[in-house]
């Protein structure tokens, strides 16, 4: 009677698990360790054979129950007797994906209305995901559709990188919110638009992984490895990034609010456009870092080392700055004297061409009703001037492949100062000076010569 009942209660356990992870017999078979064969599968399925014990508690983790309600199951089966809730049970396991997604949505809403927010994983998720990168990506490609529901699971150590030459593990879009992956293996990882809010990521191995767009926020990812990561647009504020390697990754137009880089490696990482404002970047290592556009109000800035150690040795001889925007320029003009003779030389040019324009503007220019103040030189009318509040603009209208030469926002300068600029500018100031002066003798000597002209009229009137 015990191995009838085996036979009959197993087929049905065997495929609802099966259809439930939407997987063939040959499929299902690999799942196993050690794998068995399809037709074993095949077999158990029309009640010809029983699984192994040995595989019993892999079967009962694939159904979502411990070994003791396996061995209830087998050993008795769904009686009349079973609770209401048991029979809910077993009407949920025998449900199609299609279904599942359906029930879970219904329970996170349940729970909600409960007050009940926080992330839970799904166990079935869980199981596919520890039986390894080939099974789980398998699986993620017949079900692009389900969202990985991941959250608050502890993976740590887990090793999921692929071996050389092949993708990634793809934990595209994946709930790990408040999930355990210290230490993780995840090289090369697909975590696109994944949400990692709280994740504990201490240490993990994310080189060459996909985050773009994922959530890292409050995260903790001390001491990751980051490198050729790409994170561009991710959300990593508040994120815990202290003594993290993000060496060459991409982190354009990354949020990084408030996160703490101490002693992070960013050498050679794409800054561009990033926001740090009020971030913690102390000692961090900035050697050839892209900071183009890089947002830094509020931030945290001290003793950041421009050396390329690569094994990131603090000596004597290391040049350090409190600026990551002055990083850079430190840097060159250290490595090149004549870089600085260069830039000394630029500025005190842009410093007079304004001393000019200012010049022509106030002594020579007009005001317009808009409250704008403009000067055209007369001659080639080439130069026009304008200043309107705090915005000053000097444009080149000569027909050559540039218009701009200076432009002074709330004391912020732009500039495509050219050679001949700057002579142009003071031979302007020279001529007008000289029409001014010209036009000052002229009327000088109208003054002088009207006293005479009176004195002759009189002289007539008094014949």
């Amino acid at each position: 009677m015990e191995s009838q009942a085996k036979e009959n209660l197993f087929p049905r356990l065997i495929k609802e698990i099966r259809t439930r992870l939407a997987l063939t017999q040959k499929e299902f078979a690999q799942m196993f360790d050690p794998p068995v064969t399809h037709q074993s599968v095949g077999q158990w399925e029309r009640g010809e054979n029983a699984p192994a014990k040995k595989y019993w508690s892999q079967l009962a983790e694939l159904a979502e129950m411990d070994l003791g309600q396996l061995y209830g199951y087998v050993e008795g089966g769904v009686t009349s007797t079973s609770s209401y809730l048991d029979e809910i049970v077993q009407k949920i396991k025998g449900l199609p994906i299609e279904a599942l997604e359906v029930v879970t949505e219904v329970a996170a809403q349940k729970w909600e209305e409960l007050g009940e927010t926080k992330p839970t994983a799904n166990k079935q998720h869980l199981v596919l995901l520890k039986k390894g990168r080939a099974a789980w990506n398998h699986w993620r490609q017949k079900n692009p559709e389900i969202q990985p529901q991941l959250g608050r699971i502890d993976l740590g150590a887990i090793n999921l990188s692929p071996p050389e030459g092949e993708i990634g593990v793809n934990l595209r879009n994946a709930d790990f919110r408040g999930a355990k992956l210290g230490y993780a293996n995840l090289v090369g990882a697909d975590l696109c638009n994944a949400d990692l809010t709280g994740a504990d990521l201490t240490q993990v191995n994310l080189k060459n992984a996909n985050l773009q767009m994922a959530n890292l926020s409050d995260a903790n990812l001390s001491g990751s490895w980051l490198d050729s990561a790409n994170l561009r647009f991710c959300n990593l504020s508040r994120a815990n990034l202290r003594e993290a390697n993000l060496s060459e990754a991409n982190l354009r137009q990354a949020n990084l609010e408030e996160a703490d880089l101490t002693l992070a490696d960013l050498r050679c990482a794409l800054l561009v456009e990033t926001n740090l404002e009020k971030a913690t970047l102390k000692k961090c290592s900035v050697y050839g870092a892209s900071i183009w556009g890089v947002r830094l109000e509020g931030a945290n800035q001290s003793e950041l080392s421009t050396s390329n150690d690569r094994k990131r040795v603090i000596c004597a001889t290391d040049i350090k700055v409190d600026s990551l925007q002055l990083a850079y320029v430190v840097h060159s003009i250290s490595n090149d004297p004549l870089l600085y003779e260069n830039l000394w030389q630029r500025f005190q040019q842009e410093k007079e061409a304004l001393e000019c324009a200012e010049c022509l503007l106030t002594d020579y220019g007009e005001d317009a009703p808009d409250g704008t103040r403009l000067y055209i030189d007369l001659e080639d009318k080439v130069y026009h001037i304008r200043q309107k509040g705090n915005t000053l603009k000097i444009m080149a209208l000569d027909g050559r492949d540039r218009e701009l030469i200076l432009l002074v926002i709330d004391g912020k300068i732009k500039s495509d100062f050219r050679s001949g600029d700057l002579d142009n500018l003071r031979t302007l100031v020279k001529l007008e000076a000289a029409k001014k002066a010209e036009s000052h003798q002229q009327e000088r000597k109208k003054q002088k010569s009207m006293p005479r002209v009176q004195e002759q009229g009189k002289s007539v009137l008094s014949k």
